[in-house]
């Protein structure tokens, strides 16, 4: 019942997770070179994986790459000539993996990528990204880029994260159901989201729902794992998710795809881009419609969706040094829902109901960067907005719901470069920050029943908070890397609060070793919904509800051989939660509310993730979290599996033409909240919090595309392959084995190269 309307199940269900197995991991990582990668080293001959930077991880504004005919290889500190470089090769990091960088260079100040080679897009083509090395970072950071989830046919940002190290996600419906992420065992609200520098949650529900984005113009993802609220403020809890699409630079490119497959489903896109580092953009249309499966235990009615993208993206230089960015997103998602059941005795599961839902969000940021002084100066401002439209029509239950949730935040963010005095080896970054953030929710809840006669005021109620924060990051001798920040919000609803944040990593790449650790505190501020929601006859909101606060620190190691083809990074963390939000306690009039939870829950686990390059081409991967979530009263917290993996094989081929690809992801055993009905009088039922246990599972994927001629590629896939039958939310059915098959048809037009590389 109102499975869309914001609260979905605001039972206390916070959630994690991850992946594959602990042996498995620690067996890749030792594995010796292939003769054929041995003799190519002895010759002098260097194959380093592509940078790979990551943006998400500090406070520092951007500062864009240098242009250089030095390749990555000879950057290094001290770095002899090599006899050749190959530097063509895509990122081999898959999903679960912590991608390579490019090691230091000394040219390079702190904060900046690698100036060459460029990352190669997913496309093959350059994309300008900005940020830190990933090797430079101390927090525990996955990336997944373009490449991967293009060779995995991965269609949404939820499948390509899922299982990742301390992430688990769960879905309510088919591919438009809402589907929460959560990391390191906290709830899927303390995850920020953000795409493209624009924070993706809806103001609502503080979630941001995974079923509304597609992976087609998505560039890379970062989760940055640990409390994050020392730089982006209230909501980072468990973590960061990063989102950078393509910017659209190089040639002017033509792109388009179609693919049909089980379940009725059809999906469509195409995009334009072209841009050079004076000019550059992308536009991209995408729409997606299935007719989906029953997500009822019982009965025949399928639940059908559609979700249709349009993204915009560009920028210009306006003179040296001073740079103008956009973004415009715009989803509209629709589909088919059920209802739970009311059978005495029973506990609530999905039943058959013509029940639909809605949901439209827009995403809009633009910035100017102003560099000065051959980068040492660099100063960003930002104005996002974010709109989120929520509508759920309950025909047999006589309601319908309309949420309106919106942010609109501005941002000041400038950063200094600069070496010590008297020559010592270490260079300062020195970052401040400054933001002024609104929110607002406007609840509009109608019976159509002239019994009850009740509706929302539809009355807008706003909050916000201005907000100051500054970040040291030291460079020490190229070795040692040290961040520390602190922030303070000045909040208009709730008291103060000031977060803080520390990390360090270790490079030693003579002996292939990098510790690294970071420590933390976040905040997360009530959600609209739970203040000021309503659901009639089952939700009262709570406006006393007191901000989640949270300390965390993790500790890791990462072993790695010569070039990254195989390494293995192992972490600990642990963490606890206060003032713990429970959206399903007992409230006024035999309905149910949110309060704020007397003790401390805690949060500890183990995150491993490897990979190994077995022969050329062929390369193995994986993941494996341990994790122990416990709520105040010492159980378990619900939708939080204690053991999750995954593993990823994928083989590329005939020059590259060809991949093929297995992932398996496994989910253990965990437990679910749910409702029994106990009593039903004058029609309304009497529900009891209850536990259930849901059983492990493990998933199954295939994927396979060639590229039969230039610009024309055919792929399909093959999604649980097994036809396993299992259930990530209790009383909602997964899909069994399905099958997809599309084409891919790429335009470039090789007259504007040129002008597209300056």
């Amino acid at each position: 019942m109102f499975k869309h309307c914001s609260i979905h199940r605001l039972e206390h269900s916070r959630l994690s997770l991850t992946p594959l197995s602990a042996g498995l991991a620690v067996m890749i990582v030792f594995c010796p070179l292939t003769p054929t990668r041995a003799a190519a080293q002895e010759a002098g001959e260097v194959n380093e994986l592509p940078a790979i930077v990551v943006e998400g991880a500090t406070l520092q504004s951007s500062k864009a790459p240098r242009k250089s005919s030095k390749t990555a290889a000879d950057n290094s500190a001290g770095a002899k000539p090599q006899a050749a470089v190959k530097s063509k090769q895509k990122s081999d990091n898959g999903p679960g993996k912590s991608p390579a960088s490019a090691p230091g260079d000394p040219e390079t100040l702190p904060g900046e990528a690698a100036a060459t080679p460029e990352p190669a897009s997913a496309d093959g083509g350059p994309e300008a990204t900005t940020g830190i090395p990933i090797d430079r970072v101390g927090s525990a950071v996955s990336v997944v880029t373009g490449a991967e989830l293009k060779s995995q046919q991965i269609r949404t940002a939820a499948d390509a994260i899922r299982s990742l190290p301390g992430v688990h996600v769960s879905r309510s419906n088919g591919v438009t159901g809402l589907t929460q992420v959560r990391i390191r065992g906290a709830e899927g609200n303390h995850t920020l989201v953000l795409i493209d520098g624009v924070k993706a949650n809806d103001a609502t529900n503080g979630e941001f729902d995974f079923s509304d984005l597609s992976t087609d113009d998505i560039e890379r993802i970062e989760v940055i794992r640990g409390a994050q609220s020392s730089i982006y403020g209230a909501g980072a809890v468990g973590g960061v998710i990063n989102i950078v699409t393509r910017s659209g630079k190089g040639p002017l490119t033509f792109k388009t795809f179609g693919e049909t497959g089980s379940f009725s489903t059809r999906e469509a896109g195409a995009a334009i881009s072209a841009g050079s580092d004076n000019v550059w953009g992308r536009v991209a249309l995408t729409k997606r419609t299935t007719g989906g499966f029953n997500i009822a235990p019982e009965g025949p009615e399928k639940d059908g969706g559609e979700l249709a993208t349009f993204a915009l993206k560009g920028g210009f230089r306006i003179f040296d040094g001073l740079t103008f960015d956009g973004v415009v997103r715009h989803t509209d998602k629709s589909g088919d829902r059920d209802t739970e059941g009311v059978e005495l005795g029973r506990l609530q599961a999905q039943t058959d109901d013509p029940a639909n839902f809605n949901h439209t969000a827009w995403l809009q940021g633009a910035g100017l960067t102003w560099e000065a002084f051959d980068g040492v100066l660099t100063q960003a401002v930002r104005a996002t907005r974010n709109e989120t439209h929520r509508t759920d029509d309950s025909p047999l239950i006589f309601f319908k719901t309309d949420y309106l949730g919106e942010t609109i935040n501005y941002a000041y963010t400038g950063t200094l470069r600069f070496d010590a005095p008297a020559g010592l080896p270490l260079r300062n970054t020195i970052t401040w920050f400054t933001e002024k953030e609104k929110e607002a929710f406007t609840p509009n809840t109608i019976s159509t029943d002239p019994f009850f006669g009740f509706t929302d005021d539809g009355v807008r109620r706003p909050r916000g908070h201005v907000a100051y924060a500054g970040e040291w990051q030291g460079d020490f001798a190229d070795r040692l890397i040290v961040t520390a920040g602190v922030r303070k919000d000045d909040n208009d609803t709730f008291e103060d609060f000031t977060t803080w944040r520390t990390t360090a990593t270790l490079r030693i790449p003579e002996l292939g070793l990098r510790p690294h650790g970071s420590a933390g505190t976040a905040v997360k501020a009530p959600t609209m919904f739970e203040q000021y929601g309503t659901i009639p006859l089952f939700f009262t909101p709570n406006p006393l509800l007191l901000p989640e606060e949270s300390f965390g620190w993790d500790a890791g190691l990462e072993i790695a051989t010569p070039g990254r083809r195989h390494w293995v990074d192992v972490t600990y963390f642990d963490g606890d939660l206060r003032n713990q939000i429970d959206g399903f306690a007992p409230g006024p009039n035999f309905t149910f509310t949110a309060v704020n939870r007397e003790g401390t829950s805690t949060r500890k686990g183990l995150e491993v993730s490897a990979s190994a390059e077995i022969v050329t081409g062929l390369t193995l991967s994986g993941a494996y979290t341990y994790l122990e979530a416990k709520t105040p009263d010492g159980l378990d917290e619900v939708r939080r599996p204690r053991h999750a993996g995954r593993a990823d094989l994928n083989y590329r081929f005939d020059g590259d033409k060809g991949n093929v690809s297995v992932g398996a992801m496994y989910n253990g055993r965990m437990d679910d909240p749910v409702r029994r009905v106990t009593d039903i009088a004058f029609g309304f039922p009497t529900l009891v919090a209850e536990r259930f246990t849901l059983d492990d599972y493990l998933v199954v994927n295939l994927a396979a595309s060639y590229k039969v001629l230039p610009g024309v590629e055919l792929y399909g896939r093959l999604e649980n392959a097994f036809n396993e039958d299992y259930q990530e939310i209790f009383g909602f059915e997964t899909a069994g084995v399905a099958a997809y098959a599309g084409v891919r048809l790429s335009l470039e037009v090789e007259e504007t190269r040129p002008w597209s590389e300056g």
